[in-house]
């Protein structure tokens, strides 16, 4: 079992991170501690690959260790288990894969081959499915990775898998754009889910956007967003994202650029001041001097 105290890595292939799914936010929160404690480290032997996973090996999570991480009430975690062990085996994944004889080809498999619930101790053990392993283990490219506690405050599935999204493109220049029917494919929203744009815009793609930029440890923040038409329907999404503390947009800038000027400004009128203050005091003494040969600093 994993030692809870460290800091856990997720590292899963890109095509799980595009994969069609739907989960509440504390049944993700508890695949992601099992994908926390896979053995996923670097394989010295074989560049750019990790080693592989045992597809009967298990994993446990206790109610205190998923209210540790989640900084939760125990109650909740004693809840998240019961609730999980009832409902995440019925939950499955759609990934695109490779077919010569058909490009739109998809595969279908559950998150967990098994789950045993111990309410006595308040613990669960899982187990992933088998064809869910080869996009967990001997990844050798195009993968995402992250460090769990980036989105352990993130209160909404929507901006867990948006934050999945950003650090997959994190390598990019800062631009993520995505089709607006991939998206909901990708959060798995039925036809009839936020039909109108505006809902599907304010309660999935901006609530999942306010939940990066307020949390404290997620790493990545999204300045800008933009949603391009065609026609009167808008069809794409594009977000402008950067590394927080970092000033990346035209517009950011600017405005530090305004701050610098006002600054500048304010430190040649304090000077100003003080030079004033100082011929006064002159004054009262009887000291006179030439104004001319007085030096004003200006930087």
């Amino acid at each position: 079992m994993e030692d809870f105290s460290k800091d856990l890595t997720v590292v899963k292939s890109n095509k799980i991170t595009e994969a069609s799914y739907k989960l509440s936010v504390n049944e993700y929160r508890l695949i992601l501690l099992c994908l926390g404690q896979l053995e996923l480290r670097y394989d010295p032997e074989r560049k750019d690959c990790w080693k592989q996973v045992d597809a009967h090996e298990i994993y446990e999570v206790s109610a205190k260790d998923f209210s540790n991480h989640y900084d939760l009430h125990m109650k909740e975690g004693y809840k998240v288990l019961r609730e999980a062990s009832e409902n995440l085996l019925q939950r499955y994944v759609r990934i695109k894969i490779k077919d010569d004889d058909d490009p739109k080809s998809y595969l279908l498999t559950n998150w967990l081959a098994s789950c045993k619930y111990s309410p006595t101790h308040g613990k669960i053990k899982l187990r992933f499915a088998p064809d869910m392993i080869p996009f967990l283990s001997c990844i050798k490219e195009q993968f995402t990775r992250y460090r769990l506690i980036e989105i352990a405050g993130l209160k909404s599935i929507y901006g867990m898998r948006l934050y999945e999204m950003l650090t997959q493109w994190k390598k990019s220049k800062g631009v993520f754009t995505i089709n607006t029917e991939d998206l909901r494919r990708r959060l798995q929203l039925n036809k009839g889910q936020y039909k109108l744009f505006k809902d599907f815009r304010v309660y999935c793609v901006e609530k999942g956007i306010n939940d990066i930029n307020s949390n404290k440890n997620s790493l990545l923040q999204i300045e800008k967003v933009s949603y391009i038409k065609q026609g009167r329907k808008v069809v794409s999404i594009e977000m402008h994202f950067c590394e927080k503390g970092k000033i990346t947009s035209k517009k950011a800038t600017s405005k530090f650029k305004e701050i610098r000027q006002n600054l500048d400004q304010k430190t040649l009128s304090n000077e100003l001041k003080k030079i004033q203050e100082s011929l006064s005091e002159s004054k009262k003494k009887n000291t006179f001097f030439s104004e001319e040969t007085l030096e004003i600093p200006l930087q």
